[in-house]
């Protein structure tokens, strides 16, 4: 019997780069989990969801464990009021025609009924030939910013009726 010539070195390495890929995919994991921004990473050219974090499901107001074709019953709105359609949404512009979107503000319904305001970016992932192969999204909310904005304005509103009420009394 011919006993196999085995390189302890080699296979002492190969353990340690496989040690070495599992940890760096729970530290990328738990950053994007972590991360304080809503996050789905898409495969391309489907839409199918690959992973999204926590932080979408608490932006959306929907459970972390719905499924994709959970989430486009959810609905945005342009600023004239229209509803976004499916190949509107900024993941699905970055999957199908690899723009880039930046800091899109869409108002939109969450899981529960409330309506909420986020900024969108979006971006496609190319393989080494420049195929799409994911898109990545991150929402930020920013409805208390809308809300803000909007009492800022109806107080400016207020004001300016106040002051030019007061004009004319003084005429």
């Amino acid at each position: 019997m011919k006993k196999e010539d085995k390189n302890p070195l080699k296979e002492n390495s190969e353990d340690i780069q496989r040690v070495n890929s599992e940890i760096e995919k729970k530290q990328l994991s738990a950053i994007v989990e972590n991360i304080p921004a809503g996050i789905i990473i898409a495969e391309a050219p489907s839409g199918k969801f690959i992973l999204a974090n926590k932080q979408i499901a608490n932006i959306w107001h929907y459970p972390q464990t719905a499924r994709a074709d959970e989430f486009k019953k959810y609905k945005g709105f342009h600023p004239d009021g229209s509803q976004y359609k499916s190949y509107e949404w900024p993941l699905s512009r970055s999957i199908r025609t690899g723009e880039v979107v930046k800091d899109e503000e869409i108002e939109i319904l969450r899981g529960d009924g409330t309506k909420g305001w986020i900024s969108v970016c979006s971006l496609p992932v190319t393989d080494n030939e420049g195929n799409i192969i994911l898109g990545i999204v991150m929402d930020l909310d920013i409805t208390e910013r809308k809300r803000a904005e909007n009492e800022l304005k109806e107080n400016k509103m207020r004001l300016e009726t106040i002051i030019r009420d007061l004009q004319f009394l003084h005429l």
